[in-house]
């Protein structure tokens, strides 16, 4: 009867850590697919040169710092200023996503990574080819994603 009554229970606590571990890969799974959705919206932002709906998922209150192409920003708002500038006499771009990694580091941090290709198409007709590669970290800021820090390496002319 012991052995009957503490294989019950072995199998009653084994069956607690299996649905412990499906609850967090379940959140896993939801935090990825929101994070990811967050970044295709911003591709598609991107693409069409849009600077309000490329910021949109941005929150600077921590004052992490920004980097572009080796250049540090101690504002999110100092590296739009120079964005804005920079996209002047573009009309579009295409960004083919080569590379995507999200990690999840905890219920409200991720960290994504993603490299590719973009093709610029500027107003004068010439058309820019060159490969990128960027880091993002977003934190849950009242229930809502956001990015709070950037280090991205784009083509230059």
């Amino acid at each position: 009867m012991k052995k009957i009554t503490v294989g019950l229970f072995s199998l009653i606590a084994l069956c607690n850590v299996l649905r412990a571990q499906d609850a967090a890969n379940s959140q896993i799974q939801k935090i990825t697919f929101e994070i990811d959705s967050l970044f295709i919206k911003s591709i598609k932002a991107a693409e069409t040169v849009d600077a309000f709906n490329i910021s949109a998922n941005v929150n600077d209150s921590l004052k992490t710092g920004f980097v572009d192409n080796g250049i540090y920003f101690d504002s999110f708002s100092t590296l739009l200023e120079g964005f804005k500038q920079g996209i002047k006499g573009i009309d579009s771009q295409k960004l083919d996503i080569a590379n995507k990694k999200i990690t999840i580091l905890s219920d409200n941090s991720a960290l994504l990574t993603a490299s590719g290709n973009s093709t610029l198409s500027l107003s004068d007709g010439r058309i820019i080819n060159g490969e990128f590669s960027w880091t993002f970290v977003y934190l849950k800021i009242r229930g809502a994603w956001k990015i709070i820090h950037s280090h991205m390496s784009n083509p230059r002319e």
